[in-house]
């Protein structure tokens, strides 16, 4: 099993380069913000090297790109990906956004689908699904109005009084720390020094 990471702002991570060799210990996964599936690997304190598990292939980072057939990033199964050149590869996703059928999007929208489900579904990104819908007529669905959040300024004024730093108080109340920051912001209270948790200062 991959050593537990922990990184820091002094910590290196940098990419392993096509047609290098990854190394040969177990790597840690996580999902990047783009939906990929990462490699991390720890080489000594602080110091790491990554890769996309879809680009490494009998240990080595492929050259070129690999494409997922069924459109899941996250799904590298063998049977899922395929090699491709990068001009063919920008074809093929150009070719499905000419031929997806905008009339069955809208049905599959106005059923309740979501914009970034469709754009799973026909390998389109989820603007360029609404700006299709919009241009054929179909009427978006409101976004869902915030949620509206009541906080008791007495209960943040004592609990900051008695040295209770931010995200305890955010526990405490139920309510997110970005919340009880402007809470604090309005009472005129000042941000906790940065350190050890202690009583609250009052100049």
């Amino acid at each position: 099993m991959a050593e537990k990471d922990n990184i820091t702002r002094k910590s290196t991570i940098t990419s392993v380069q096509p047609g290098c060799h990854v190394p040969l210990w177990p790597a840690r996964r996580y999902k990047s913000g783009h939906g990929y599936i990462r490699l991390r690997w720890k080489l000594r304190p602080n110091v790491y090297v990554e890769a996309y598990e879809h680009r490494v292939c009998d240990g080595v980072v492929r050259l070129g790109v690999t494409h997922h057939i069924n459109g899941n990033k996250s799904d590298n199964k063998k049977g899922n990906l395929s090699e491709m050149s990068n001009p063919c590869h920008v074809e093929h996703h150009a070719a499905i956004r000419r031929r997806y059928d905008i009339n069955k999007a809208a049905e599959m929208y106005r059923s309740g689908m979501s914009l970034t489900a469709l754009g799973r579904v026909f390998s389109v990104h989820p603007v360029s699904v609404m700006r299709a819908l919009k241009k054929v007529g179909v009427v978006m669905r409101p976004v869902c109005p915030p949620i509206t959040v009541f906080i008791d300024l007495d209960v943040v004024a004592r609990l900051y009084a008695n040295g209770t730093r931010v995200k305890e108080m955010s526990r405490q109340t139920g309510v997110g720390r970005h919340a009880i920051n402007r809470v604090m912001k309005e009472l005129g209270l000042s941000p906790f020094p940065v350190g050890s948790p202690g009583k609250a200062h009052h100049d």
